[in-house]
């Protein structure tokens, strides 16, 4: 079935590469990304698009054509399964680790889509706000953390929307072993010192910080 085995080898080595890079562990943006960052090196081009985006689909490109073209039937339906693991992959091998060795916020998931904040003003001068936020604790133990909400593309003269919610400090949250928890935070801000705020609105896809010791997870 295999035509040319240095096609297929340097397929499967390419697929692995492609599913490493997009690990969207241990925060939410891929991990060649998170790499990136550490190292100070910036992951976007002017005009927003992401190196390792367009990194990723070349590679994707080349190894489905060597997958092709190293065997000699089925090559169609081998391509497609081939295209289904590179996609699902990440995400499903994040799973698998934070089920089995994964401990403390690592081990902690975050439903971001299904999660939101919505804004209301009360009178002149307060603001309150409420966010419902889907976590699943996949570690037998318990895990103690703090949540920090943060406005990943908020530009600089854009209102704070997300970060108000930080107006009294982090908040701690507790998750049971194997625990499945809707967490609710609610805040009350003073919006009468600031001189750029917003008058109301909902967020979708919240974004937050999990902090708990020395270990960060942006989510």
């Amino acid at each position: 079935m295999i035509e040319n085995k240095k096609y297929f080898y340097w397929s499967i080595g390419i697929i692995l590469v492609v599913i490493f890079l997009n690990l969207p562990y241990p925060h939410t943006r891929p991990l060649a990304e998170t790499v990136l960052v550490s190292l100070n090196v910036p992951y976007r081009f002017f005009g927003g698009f992401h190196y390792v985006g367009i990194f990723s689909l070349l590679l994707v490109i080349i190894s489905l054509f060597l997958l092709s073209n190293s065997l000699k039937k089925y090559r169609g339906r081998f391509v497609l399964i081939a295209f289904v693991v590179m996609m699902g992959g990440p995400v499903f091998l994040v799973s698998i680790y934070q089920q089995t060795v994964a401990t403390g916020i690592h081990a902690v998931s975050y439903d971001r889509q299904a999660s939101n904040c919505n804004f209301t003003i009360i009178d002149d001068e307060t603001l309150v706000g409420s966010c419902k936020l889907p976590f699943v604790n996949h570690s037998r133990k318990p895990v103690e953390f703090t949540v920090e909400f943060y406005d990943r593309f908020r530009f600089e003269d854009d209102p704070q929307m997300l970060t108000l919610m930080n107006h009294h400090g982090l908040h701690e949250v507790t998750l049971s072993g194997k625990q499945r928890k809707t967490v609710y935070v609610e805040t009350e801000i003073d919006i009468s010192t600031l001189e750029n705020h917003i008058w109301g609105g909902t967020a979708n896809g919240v974004d937050i910080i999990l902090k708990s010791g020395k270990s960060k997870r942006e989510l």
